[in-house]
């Protein structure tokens, strides 16, 4: 396998995930930058496993400074894209903001929805995340889980509610994992 030394942590993100899947949660997935969040969770949200679990998933790597119309119209474009919803990007382009977040919400209704928010660097721009999803946090009646990467434990606290339990520190790699991934890369 191309991923290495981090079988442990995708069972348990997995694990997370299965667990969580049929609320309007917040996941946080943090550690220092460089050490493998997004390939991990990328790894977890490609796999069979999550695949069967949601019928609409999403990844949408943050823009600094956080644009909610291009946030919104990107999440819409991924989620009708998992149904075979061939509605052009133009038929988006031009509602408001208020329209796009009815659309989310809409979206998540009737179908359980997996959302990875990658690279969140500041407790502000959760908070305007979370205003696209739910005018109150969790307040569609379908479910939408999302899992937020950051380098900062505050911004994961934040993301998470202040429950420890929804945020998942990253360690770096073993002496021998890494030393396996480096001979991998260079010998391959």
């Amino acid at each position: 396998s191309d991923f290495v030394g981090r079988n442990e942590e995708v069972e348990k993100l997995t694990g997370w995930i299965s667990l969580h899947r049929s609320e309007s949660v917040a996941l946080s997935v943090y550690g220092a930058s460089g050490i493998g969040k997004s390939t991990l969770v990328r790894n977890v949200y490609n796999s069979t496993e999550v695949l069967r679990m949601f019928q609409r998933r999403a990844w949408i790597a943050m823009l600094h400074p956080f644009n909610k119309e291009e946030f919104l119209r990107d999440t819409i474009s991924q989620f009708k894209a998992c149904h075979r919803v061939r509605e052009f990007k133009s038929g988006i382009k031009n509602k408001s903001c208020d329209d796009l977040v009815t659309e989310i919400c809409q979206l998540m209704e009737d179908r359980r929805s997996l959302l990875v928010v990658d690279g969140l660097s500041a407790e502000e721009e959760w908070d305007q995340v979370k205003s696209c999803l739910w005018t109150e946090f969790g307040a569609n009646s379908g479910s939408c889980t999302v899992i937020v990467t950051t380098a900062s434990a505050a911004v994961a606290t934040h993301c998470s509610g202040n429950d420890s339990s929804l945020m998942y520190e990253l360690s770096p790699l073993s002496s021998a994992a890494a030393h396996q991934l480096f001979y991998q890369k260079v010998c391959i």
